[in-house]
């Protein structure tokens, strides 16, 4: 099992989903010999509470993880009593490894680790920040000096130039590209996965890009000419959404154009460069010769603005935040069938209760998720279609929180402390620009979402805990308080 993310990525970022201009040969070819699902939602549209949800197969509301601090590193981690996909992989005989980034704090469940933060586009210095230690991370800075001394600070540098905040981080890295943050990840990966072993493995593999900063190194920050990158389609539109941030600066004036051209440019180049790492790892998986199968299974954490409305990021419910791409494929066919697209609504939770369930594991009841093999089988029977998915936010000062649901044509906000919902018919008005609940004609509509979206959150109030019948803690006292004796060792053992 081979589980890939990116971090920030659109959907209409590959070639597979209709961008006629990017260069991604190796992840479309994985699309051609698996199951494309072109229907995906994650379930928070922020870097780590999302991943928490990739990491446990669970809901916001159930993990905890609903948020994330600007000082990183500060962020509450996954509860104790929360398990992860690794950790029962690894009950079950997996040995597992994880690189890159995966964004869980601390990482559980894991044999062998070699991990970054990500790249953190906010750090201009490498020590030192108010922010907290800088997200490239001691692992890959060791790595890096060994080979290029001087190289991890030379990142830094280059972004304290001008042309870093003008450009909105987007200025090419100045190291090699076999040294760059997602090649030494890329590496790693196709390492591990080439070694020879005697039982299954798990690789959880993280990219740091598309996200910021937009920095490809070279060749890859000239692939792409930014005279002729297309402006987006919603660049000059207004969102009826109270989450979308405001217009940037940088997109107004004479250089508008120039400056989100640049930024697409540099966006297709880091995806390229990942597409060439992903090719890596395929070419050291099919030169296995264990006789087992390999899945790999892509998707990202959430999406990315990219200039839609004028601005970037992400923390909010567009469809260009949350909806994702998500393949799986069994590169020997033996757990699937080549070529299958669905459109099914399709939820971050299903992931870890498909891998489970293509390890002949059974899923344990606190799971919300279900499998995706039917999907991905001509031969199998598929799940049972979802009618909706959620979405949860919180601010990462926790003074505002949001959640969505999203049907085959409606999309659902709620917000907490009085704010206004909102309600866009997808159908009518795809680039989600007039919010119907403001009207009384709709009042039925936005009472049948804002039921459906209670009924999400009541439906799923289930933790391993609470599943397991008559649990108790603590184990030694009854319920009425009184000890109970331990058994004695002839009535326990078996």
């Amino acid at each position: 099992m081979i589980l890939i993310t990116t971090d920030q990525q659109r959907y209409d970022t590959l070639g597979v989903t209709g961008n006629e201009h990017v260069r991604t040969p190796a992840i479309d070819a994985l699309a051609a010999r698996g199951t494309l699902f072109t229907h995906t939602y994650i379930q928070n549209p922020v870097c780590m509470p999302s991943r928490a949800c990739l990491n446990t197969g669970r809901y916001v509301h159930q993990h905890g993880v609903e948020y994330m601090r600007s000082d990183i590193e500060a962020t509450p981690g996954l509860p104790p009593d929360e398990t992860t996909l690794a950790e029962r992989l690894q009950q079950h005989g997996y040995h597992t490894a994880a690189f890159g980034k995966i964004h869980l704090l601390p990482p559980r469940g894991f044999d062998e680790l070699r991990l970054t933060q990500g790249k953190g586009a906010r750090w201009t210095v490498s020590s030192g920040s108010p922010l907290g230690p800088a997200q490239l991370g001691p692992v890959y800075e060791n790595w890096l000096e060994e080979r290029n001394p001087g190289a991890y600070e030379r990142i830094y540098e280059s972004r304290r130039t001008s042309e870093y905040t003008d450009f909105d981080t987007a200025v090419p890295v100045p190291i090699p590209a076999e040294e760059y943050i997602d090649s030494w990840i890329g590496a790693n990966a196709a390492d591990y996965v080439s070694r020879e072993r005697d039982g299954p493995f798990f690789a959880a593999v993280g990219f740091c890009g598309p996200h910021t900063p937009f920095d490809p190194p070279e060749p890859y920050a000239s692939m792409y000419d930014p005279r002729s990158m297309p402006v987006p389609d919603l660049f000059d539109a207004v969102s009826g959404s109270a989450l979308v941030g405001d217009r940037r600066p940088q997109f107004d004036g004479p250089e508008r154009d120039e400056n989100i051209r640049r930024i697409v440019a540099y966006y297709w180049g880091m995806m390229t460069l990942i597409d060439d790492m992903v090719a890596t790892i395929v070419a050291a998986a099919e030169q296995r010769n264990d006789g087992r199968d390999t899945v790999i299974i892509m998707t990202t954490d959430h999406g990315e603005m990219l200039g839609d409305y004028g601005t970037l990021g992400k923390a909010n419910f567009i469809e260009s935040v949350i909806r994702v791409p998500l393949t799986v494929t069994s590169l020997s066919g033996a757990h699937g069938t080549p070529g299958r697209e669905v459109g099914d609504l399709v939820e971050h939770v299903d992931v870890a209760s498909t891998v489970l369930d293509l390890a002949g594991i059974a899923p344990p009841p606190e799971l919300p998720g279900q499998s995706l093999r039917g999907y991905c089988h001509e031969r199998l029977d598929d799940p049972e279609p979802r009618s909706s998915a959620l979405c949860e936010f919180t601010t990462n000062d926790r003074r505002h929180r949001s959640k969505c649901v999203r049907t085959q044509r409606y999309k659902y906000i709620f917000h907490d402390g009085g704010r206004a919902p909102e309600l866009y018919d997808l159908q009518e008005d795809p680039g989600e620009l007039v919010n119907l609940a403001g009207d009384p004609a709709n009042d039925h509509l936005v009472r049948r979402h804002a039921q459906l979206l209670l009924d999400r959150l009541t439906g799923t109030a289930i933790n391993a805990w609470n599943a397991t019948p008559a649990a108790r803690f603590p184990a030694d006292i009854d319920d009425y308080g009184r000890p109970i004796a331990p058994l004695p060792l002839s009535e326990t053992a078996p």
